[in-house]
């Protein structure tokens, strides 16, 4: 689709990367405008597997496990048992391979604040922003734990609400690597 994506329409089905601008004058801000890309990569990295789903996983299996040997045949019990944690992994992986992303870009394609311009400023105080519907200044203490991956960045609003930016913006000048260290100073280290 090429530079055409960024002169698309709200409702368009643009998925490329799109970079608008250029870094502010004071250099801790840049505009961009969220692809499809950046939402899969944010909702691929919400739903990594974490402590939490390790030990819910670990649990299910065990409950699996003992329902299986005692409401059937013991030697049938430990056969089923060896399949029950592939079987976890399998729907796992379809899960993140396959509804992840599309729910995703469903999410994405029915956002249209998400599709419009948005400028990004790195403050002392917090995340500052602008767009077309106006400006609003997120404070440190307004987030209460963050997550890095390969390709994004999700800060929390509340424990399943979450921002992202995706790492494609310190193409254009915003100060990427000030932000997490920003974010590891007033939050502490990333949750995994």
């Amino acid at each position: 689709m090429g530079f055409g994506c960024a002169l698309a329409l709200p409702k368009s089905k643009c998925t490329e990367p799109v970079i608008i601008g250029v870094a502010s004058v004071d250099g801790t801000g840049a505009e961009f405008r969220y692809s499809a890309e950046d939402y899969v990569a944010a909702y691929q990295l919400q739903a990594a597997p974490s402590r939490r789903l390790l030990l819910y996983a670990v649990l299910i299996v065990l409950a699996g496990a003992t329902f299986f040997y005692f409401a059937t045949d013991p030697d049938f019990a430990l056969w089923s048992l060896a399949w029950l944690p592939v079987t976890v992994v399998v729907w796992y992986a379809i899960i993140w391979t396959v509804l992840v992303p599309w729910r995703a870009r469903h999410t994405f394609a029915r956002h249209p604040l998400a599709q419009m311009p948005i400028r990004l400023s790195l403050r002392p105080e917090g995340l500052h922003s602008e767009h077309p519907r106006g400006t609003s200044t997120l404070l440190w203490k307004d987030f209460i734990r963050w997550r890095a991956g390969k390709k994004t960045v999700l800060f929390y609003t509340s424990p399943r609400i979450f921002m992202h930016i995706p790492l494609r913006m310190a193409e254009v000048g915003f100060p990427y690597e000030e932000f997490k260290a920003a974010l590891a100073r007033e939050l502490g280290p990333p949750v995994w």
